[in-house]
């Protein structure tokens, strides 16, 4: 029995730490787990080349990109080569300084160019560098999360994923100050078969003839509006029977790209 009440009071307060300690531990979860957020976003590349470093959309954002600028800028040729992925992210959507977009995405900052050396037009050498125009001043922090602006065509949205911000497969988001990661594995489509089925684009003379014009966006955003419900419906069905068909690996980067066991993707009826 004990009759110090010194020690009985030194029991107690451990007892108080400990179930404090454990409150601490459970808000923090339910805390950290609030601010996660997973979402979808697409990129249209030659390859099926990972987000790091690199801009990518929601799936309007996407088709708004392929069908008013990639296609017509490349050709019919090299459109038709290009593979739209999907990949599966997770961020943490607790508010930061200067959100654009504070009541969709608090959790991302200003969009920032990813381009081949840092540079804003594409035409660098070198690795992939996410660069960010919108920043006024070095205090702005401008390259302290992903980055998201509306789509300048139909409203989409299109998102920026500096590769130094990225979590190790070992890291959850938060550790290290990393502040997005990858989940699973991606699935793609060729654009080619995209094509067979009925998606339509901004061709090349068209682009040509409206690149030079003040109204190019206008006018392109005319166009893509144009085709977007029909655009957006065979996307959807694409992606959403990923499950059924073949798999085979990319790149051997272990991605995974859609192909119908002949040569073009199937679709189920909806």
């Amino acid at each position: 029995m004990i009759d110090k009440p010194w020690v009985i009071n030194l029991i107690a307060i451990q007892l108080i730490a400990f179930i404090l300690y454990l409150f601490y531990l459970i808000f923090n979860t339910i805390l950290y787990k609030s601010s996660i957020r997973t979402i979808y976003t697409y990129r249209i590349a030659e390859t099926v080349d990972g987000i790091t470093s690199h801009n990518t959309g929601d799936l309007k954002g996407d088709n708004s990109y392929i069908s008013g600028e990639f296609c017509g800028k490349k050709g019919a040729e090299e459109c038709g080569k290009g593979i739209m992925s999907r990949y599966t992210v997770q961020y943490d959507n607790s508010l930061v300084k200067n959100a654009p977009i504070p009541s969709v995405y608090p959790g991302f900052g200003y969009y920032a160019l990813c381009n081949k050396g840092g540079g804003t037009d594409g035409s660098s050498g070198g690795d992939y560098v996410c660069t960010n125009t919108n920043c006024e001043s070095p205090d702005d922090d401008c390259i302290s999360s992903p980055g998201v602006e509306v789509d300048r065509f139909s409203g989409g949205y299109w998102y920026s994923w500096p590769g130094e911000l990225e979590c190790k497969d070992s890291e959850k988001i938060g550790d290290n100050g990393c502040k997005w990661k990858l989940i699973g594995e991606p699935v793609s489509v060729s654009v080619k078969d995209l094509i067979k089925k009925g998606y339509q684009y901004l061709s090349e003379d068209e682009y040509n003839n409206l690149k030079d014009s003040k109204t190019k966006d206008e006018q392109i955003s005319e166009i893509v509006k144009k085709y977007k419900e029909s655009n957006i419906n065979i996307l959807e069905e694409a992606f959403s029977n990923a499950k059924t068909i073949s798999s085979t690996k990319q790149q051997g980067l272990g991605r995974t790209i859609l192909k119908d066991k002949g040569a073009d993707l199937q679709y189920k009826p909806r």
